[in-house]
């Protein structure tokens, strides 16, 4: 009888000295739970006290009891209501944690304080303030639950026994309601680092540390300018590393994780930790999907990973050279049906390769079926691929490690009969030009298409029917750069692939002056892009007013972007008329740019016999290659640029406006070069120049400067230093005299002096 009395005993020892759960839903209140809780009061109000309620709007959840403290009015003081738990025995890192809310929006003058006590769980005297909160600043939001977590000091050892108390103080303040006490053992939080790896289009694989003993996380993911929200995108994670699915392709995202212990609690949060989903052509597993054939698409290999170095089989290519060490780029094709089709990579750089296989390379059964890889710079072609309805066919494009990365055009097309070759153009005068190629065995008709360059495989309908491989005359407009494709009538219904594009270019004629350019239509500016991955295009990605404009594009025109990866150098250009005699000519046009320093737009006048090179920049020569103002970047909206151009180095002949782009292969900012509104006027009366002050005395001064042209009579002008230019409509004191007097001036002041040219009674200057 002893022996099970002493158990009794120890039983009882335990539900009395514990760690603290109490969610209020026992029959009584103040709690019995171990020795019981009590709750006193040491202000001046008595009428409200501690106590439990079941409203829903009230508990926590909506069910179930809450503890609840009410407002009081007093007359005089303060209201202090204080409700203590029973006898608490410190875990190891010890936490409070307990759900909280107020009921009205607003401040209503409530203080909550948490308090500890080691030897009382009566005597306000004894405890100590842990924390302590107001209205504003208990919970986030009025009138909804938020959870406090609390770290019980050090200075409260493990084993020792305290009291906690919860004491409202106020005058007619809040509500104060509580649920879900806790004193546990705290959640470790997962430790460093966070890693990642294994990224999809749709997936990432996350990992963390864990600080031990730890089997279960929340995570949360967001996408990387979101805030975090604290609440777990994915809960019950029992792996570490974990594959977090449903994501975005080719997007930025951060994750936090948490612990969850065995006793339910969660841990803080840890993170964040950066990641991106791989882009659709990143990996094997999430290729970018070829669709209808013909399928032309214009790209670069910088844009992509470099998560695949496994050579391709030396039977596959003919090379022992790994091509498949640079970025990659992979393509499925699943074929609508029995037959073959032609495969053609054109890249801008040298050592780039294409490969066809079976199945992602490295999975079971995978065989490379066809490639083309070397060290040049050549198109490399797949042609006849045989291929079988419902099969699906992984192309891979990458380049070897001496070239990283690599820009190409890749090429697809269903083929049904022999294609021509052997494409020119004969005959070229300024406005015309006769296409021709070389007929395959059998064939007598064709199609082909023309357009100004840079000009995509063509779609839809815009192509000609001709009989002839040989009299195809084209009519163009001067200057302008046209490439075409033709492509063989298989007399079946069916074509050929397309052939091309060939390039070739009508001769500029001089324009005369005035000019006046919005670039709605094709003006002769012709567009010397040579094989550079960054090309000029004139289109309608974007305009300062109209719907077209010049600009830089990686996209055949698609886009006013460009791959700031592929150094490209290209100018566009036109000519113009000077006349015999010109001295001056007024040019004004709008650009933008943000590139970088590096990456900008140059702006040239030169000879029209010089032929600028793409991919070399122009170089100045005095009086022939003259740099109109500086090199053009960083601006993101466009600006109007006005100068006036000498004229003498090329009066009397003929002269060529360049507009250049230069991109290194480092690092660069979108928009690049977007030219739009030229204008070019040739100015009759040239403004005079060099002006210079000479004899300045107290009140005088004298202004000295070089003709403009022939004129004999010129207008000054004189206004305090700082003040707005003179326009055209401004007036100064006509003069036949050069240097002129300037009298009446008052001493110690700064000035400015404008002079411009009278050429006759109705002709003025620029003022200079």
């Amino acid at each position: 009888m002893k022996k099970l009395l002493l158990l009794l005993f120890m039983f009882a020892g335990f539900s009395v000295f514990g760690q603290l759960s109490e969610n209020f839903e026992g029959a009584t209140f103040p709690p019995t739970t171990g020795i019981g809780w009590t709750t006193f009061e040491t202000g001046t109000g008595t009428v409200q006290s501690w106590s439990a309620t079941n409203l829903p709007a009230f508990t926590y959840g909506g069910v179930g009891q809450s503890a609840l403290i009410n407002k009081e009015n007093v007359a005089t003081g303060l209201a202090i209501d204080w409700m203590v738990t029973s006898a608490v025995t410190v875990p190891a890192n010890a936490q409070l944690r307990f759900y909280t809310k107020t009921i009205t929006t607003g401040v209503q003058g409530s203080l909550f304080d948490i308090k500890i006590s080691t030897t009382s769980q009566t005597n306000p005297a004894s405890f100590t303030n842990l924390i302590s909160w107001d209205e504003a600043s208990l919970t986030a939001v009025s009138n909804v639950y938020e959870e406090k977590v609390i770290d019980i000091p050090a200075t409260y050892p493990v084993g020792s026994t305290i009291y906690i108390a919860f004491v409202m103080t106020n005058d007619n303040g809040d509500r104060w309601l509580i649920d879900n006490v806790n004193v546990v053992q705290k959640c470790n939080a997962p430790i460093g680092p966070l890693a990642t790896a294994l990224e999809t289009t749709t997936s990432a694989q996350l990992s963390w540390g864990n600080p031990g003993g730890i089997t279960a996380w929340q995570v949360e993911v967001v996408p990387f300018a979101d805030p975090f929200t604290g609440v777990a995108t994915y809960t019950n994670v029992t792996t570490n590393p974990f594959i977090a699915t449903g994501l975005l392709p080719n997007t930025l995202y951060k994750f936090q994780v948490r612990s969850v212990c065995t006793s339910g609690f969660a841990s803080d949060w840890f993170g964040p930790r950066s990641f991106q989903t791989a882009s659709f052509g990143d990996t094997c597993a999430g290729p970018i999907v070829v669709g209808t054939l013909p399928y032309q698409t214009v790209d670069n290999t910088a844009n992509y990973l470099d998560l695949f170095d496994t050579a391709q089989p030396l039977t596959c290519s003919g090379s022992a050279t790994n091509y498949m060490a640079g970025n990659d780029v992979f393509y499925s094709y699943t074929a609508t049906f029995t037959g073959n089709i032609a495969i053609s990579l054109s890249p801008t750089n040298v050592s780039s390769s294409i490969h066809v296989y079976s199945a992602c390379p490295g999975t079971a059964g995978a065989t490379c079926l066809a490639g083309f890889a070397n060290a040049t710079s050549g198109i490399r072609n797949i042609n006849p691929f045989p291929v079988v309805t419902g099969t699906t066919y992984y192309i891979i494009i990458s380049s070897s490690a001496a070239q990283q990365t690599v820009g190409y055009t890749l090429t697809i097309q269903q083929v049904f009969c022999n294609q021509p070759t052997a494409l020119a153009a004969t005959s070229i005068t300024s406005t015309s030009a006769n296409l021709t190629w070389a007929a395959a065995s059998g064939i007598t008709s064709w199609q082909y298409s023309v357009g100004a360059a840079p000009y995509g495989l063509p779609t839809g309908t815009t192509f000609t029917s001709t009989t002839s491989n040989t009299t195809n005359a084209f009519t163009g407009i001067p200057g302008i750069v046209y490439q075409y494709y033709v492509r063989a009538d298989c007399n079946n219904g069916n074509y050929s692939i397309w052939t091309g594009p060939f390039t070739f270019t009508l001769p500029q004629v001089a324009t005369p002056l005035n000019f006046t350019d919005g670039l709605e239509t094709l003006t002769g500016w012709t567009l010397n892009n040579g094989t550079q991955s960054n090309k000029w295009a004139v289109g309608s990605a974007v305009n300062n007013g109209g719907t077209k404009s010049l600009y830089i594009t990686d996209t055949n025109g698609a886009t006013n972007t460009y791959n700031n990866t592929a150094a490209s150098i290209v100018q566009a250009y036109k000519d113009f008329v000077i006349p015999a005699g010109a001295t001056q000519l007024d040019f004004t046009f709008d650009w933008r740019s943000v590139g970088e320093v590096q990456d900008y737009i140059r702006v040239w006048t030169v000879p029209s016999t010089f032929n600028p090179t793409a991919g070399t920049q122009i170089t100045p020569v005095a009086n022939s290659r003259i740099k109109i103002g500086p090199d053009f970047n960083s601006i993101p909206n466009f600006t109007t640029q006005n100068y006036t151009l000498n004229a003498t180095p090329y009066a009397g002949g003929n002269m060529r406006v360049v507009f250049e782009w230069r991109n290194n292969n480092a690092v660069g900012n979108q928009p690049p070069a977007a030219i739009d509104n030229i204008k070019l006027d040739l100015i009759t009366c040239p403004k005079p120049g060099n002006l210079t002050i000479s004899n300045i005395g107290y009140n005088l001064a004298q202004v000295n400067w070089a003709n403009g042209a022939t004129e004999t009579q010129w207008e000054v002008l004189v206004v305090p230093a700082g003040s707005a230019a003179p326009t055209a409509a401004s007036v100064g004191v006509v003069t036949s005299g050069n240097p002129f007097s300037i009298t009446g001036l008052t001493s110690v002041t700064c000035y400015d002096v404008y002079v411009r040219a009278k050429c006759s009674v109705t002709s003025v200057s620029f003022w200079s």
